[in-house]
């Protein structure tokens, strides 16, 4: 369970992220939540020593789950307190577990309490109630923390424990605090953990509020909150019967799925009424005069821009400028330590970050806002969603989502929208989690709520390219290279910028041993990482003992290398979830086999094209050259046409049809015969049948 993924700040929110939100009206101030544990008599319990609840005999005599009868554990009861000053919170979490049968042992055996950031898991106690009921302690030696990699390859931190003596019928219980920054003003709650909860109940004190006050909460994927106030400043909600949220790969985000609330306190009313229009004022009032070129900035642009007539070429003139001439301090690439970084004074305008040539994200987008103005363009500060924490819609979420911001430079009548902060991403792209979302463009009047276009498949390219040969026991020797673009070279930067070269070698080694266990490779390159004008690339050398296998005489050879070992993408035959891909994107694959002596292809008959409109598509093609001795297989693939991203359930057994098809295609296998002598042949093509 990850509360704090909700939470995570975009490297680029900006300081209206905080002020913006709380200025809605006045509505969502400064919020001071305390969340106690309640006992008998709903008494306030301090947090800072363990102190157990007695353990009721009904709860010892539970034979069977309550919420889902098909549950291996269920919780009791999870009780949260939490400490909250505004910007930093402490939240105290006591949860208690009924174990029913082995699997339930295993899964619930042991912990992983993940965090983000500079947050914090610290003050872990845990202990194991057996069904004779003795009573096992969790060491302090047992806990340690690590890195995890979850859904779609984030990397978070967890403070991972075992809980002792776990067996059917026992009843294990643990608490923990967790320190979270959340600079907003608003609080997240979680509604769902990745087991059916009997009970989840929340007490909420609030302090230095003028009353009357609105206690508000707007509430994910769960049914509505009913806050009961038991006196001045302290109400409290009870949750039953939760059903357990269980995770699948290829999801949607978990805040788009998952039962969760966002908790914030007013004194206005009438705040939903104005929330958007004051965010739209306080957002164009604020950088109003932050992108208004003086000087400087015109000189600049009419240098910039000298001998340029069009306005597509202008925009990506100024674009390249910013983007080569302005050191973006917020990225590794620059060479800016943390510490230097907190020396650095903020840039006061965008004449101050041409001076410097360095600044943050924020500066290099409104010098480009400027210099656009300055170039005659309509450029404005957007306000965007993320999509990879949640699917943002203004009619029924809160300002708080729009947690990034680029420019919207209009040209004609559409808007087009620039990052030229962002090293990694290309003109006329976003990073994928700001493409295919709702963006806010601020504006003197009313706000203008816009979609960002989503780039096609072909902006993002996965090339691979391998020179192999084969010896007559099936060892396969090579090169490869591979090359991404786009959206698959930017999201392969932002991972691989934060690792030394060792680690970088390492994960590359990783990646490849999962569908190639046997493989050696050495010889490692990685290019383009800290270069914006370059797209990212590795090659290597390989090694693969027994690629190809034998049968009889003949070898048998998957011509389809980079996909050789692969499990399908959906083994299952049933989700719950819809299914959810970043973006579109391609694949290209050129491989050479040059082919051991003696040995020649049998006649083969290729499988054919899968074509899905424009939508998708799966084609592979061989080709023997004229001496018999070189075997190239290209490949193409492409899925996403048509922004077709998200896939709702109903349609899973299609898409799962669609991709056991490529898989299918992909384990084409060709015959090696031995051959008395060299043949001599014309270059031949085998084709799709």
């Amino acid at each position: 369970m990850n509360r704090l993924i909700l939470l995570k700040a975009n490297r680029r929110a900006s300081a209206l992220g905080v002020n913006g939100v709380r200025k809605v009206n006045q509505a969502i101030v400064q919020l001071v939540v305390a969340l106690a544990f309640i006992s008998i008599g709903s008494k306030w319990v301090l947090a800072d020593k363990v102190e157990w609840r007695p353990v009721g005999s009904e709860e010892v005599a539970l034979k069977v789950p309550i919420v889902d009868k098909e549950a291996d554990a269920e919780a009791i009861f999870w009780d949260v307190q939490v400490d909250d000053n505004g910007s930093k919170a402490v939240l105290s979490h006591y949860l208690r577990v009924k174990v029913f049968n082995e699997r339930g042992r295993d899964s619930q055996s042991k912990i992983d309490l993940p965090y983000w950031g500079k947050d914090r898991i610290e003050n872990v106690a845990g202990r194991t109630i057996k069904a004779d009921g003795s009573i096992q302690e969790l060491s302090s030696s047992a806990i340690f923390e690590r890195i995890v990699v979850r859904a779609r390859g984030v990397k978070i931190r967890v403070k991972s424990f075992a809980l002792p003596g776990v067996e059917p019928g026992a009843i294990i219980e643990y608490r923990w605090q967790e320190q979270s920054h959340h600079p907003w003003g608003v609080l997240s709650l979680e509604l769902q953990r990745d087991l059916p909860i009997q009970r989840i109940q929340y007490h909420l004190k609030i302090s230095n509020f003028t009353w009357p006050i609105q206690l508000t909460a707007q509430v994910f994927n769960a049914p509505h909150i009913v806050w009961e106030q038991e006196k001045k400043g302290i109400f409290r909600a009870n949750f039953q019967n939760v059903p357990a949220f269980h995770e699948e790969p290829l999801m949607p985000p978990e805040a788009q799925v998952r039962r969760w609330a966002l908790v914030f306190a007013t004194n206005d009313l009438l705040w939903r009424s104005t929330m958007w229009a004051e965010f739209n004022r306080t957002t164009y009032e604020t950088y109003k005069s932050k992108i208004k070129p003086n000087t400087d900035v015109r000189k600049v642009a009419a240098e910039v821009l000298a001998g340029v007539s069009t306005s597509d070429e202008k925009l990506q003139r100024l674009f390249e400028f910013c983007r080569s001439n302005i050191g973006n301090i917020e990225y590794k690439a620059t060479d800016v330590t943390s510490e230097r970084r907190e020396q650095l004074k903020p840039n006061k305008s965008p004449s101050e970050t041409l001076e410097r040539k360095m600044g943050t994200s924020m500066d290099i987008d409104l010098l480009f806002a400027a210099l656009a103005t300055a170039a005659g363009f309509e450029a404005r500060v957007a306000r965007l969603g993320d999509r990879s924490q949640i699917f943002f819609n203004h009619e029924g979420h809160l300002p708080f989502f729009l947690r990034s911001f680029n420019i919207a430079v209009k040209m004609g009548t559409d808007w087009r929208f620039f990052d030229p902060a962002n090293p990694h991403v290309s003109y006329g792209m976003l990073r994928w989690q700001e493409e295919g979302t709702e963006a806010m463009i601020s504006d003197p009047l009313q706000p203008i709520f816009i979609l960002t276009p989503l780039s096609p498949p072909q902006k993002s390219v996965r090339k691979h390219k391998a020179t192999l040969h084969l010896s007559t026991d099936g060892t396969l020797d090579g090169t490869v290279r591979v090359e991404y673009t786009g959206h698959c070279s930017a999201e392969s930067k932002e991972v691989y910028e934060q690792e030394s070269q060792l680690q970088r070698e390492q994960a590359l080694r990783d990646q490849v041993k999962q569908h190639l266990p046997s493989a050696e490779i050495s010889e490692i390159q990685l290019d383009g990482i800290d270069d914006p004008a370059k797209p990212f690339s590795y090659s290597y050398h390989i090694h693969i003992p027994e690629y190809a296998t034998r049968t009889g005489r003949r070898l048998i050879l998957q011509p389809a290398f980079f996909q050789h070992g692969r499990n399908p993408r959906f083994p299952v035959s049933e989700r719950k979830h819809s299914i959810y891909f970043d973006y579109p994107w391609s694949e290209e694959d050129q491989v050479s086999f040059g082919l051991p002596p003696g040995f020649a292809v049998e006649t083969v008959q290729l499988p054919g094209d899968i074509n899905v409109g424009t939508n998708s598509h799966h084609h592979l093609e061989m080709t023997v050259a004229n001496d018999a001795r070189t075997v190239q297989c290209r490949r193409s693939f492409m899925f996403g046409g048509e922004s077709a991203i998200l896939i709702p359930v109903d349609r899973y057994s299609l898409l799962k049809q669609f991709f056991d098809l490529v898989h299918e295609r992909d384990a084409f296998a060709v015959a090696l015969k031995p051959v008395a002598v060299p043949v001599q042949i014309s270059e031949q093509r085998l084709e799709n049948k």
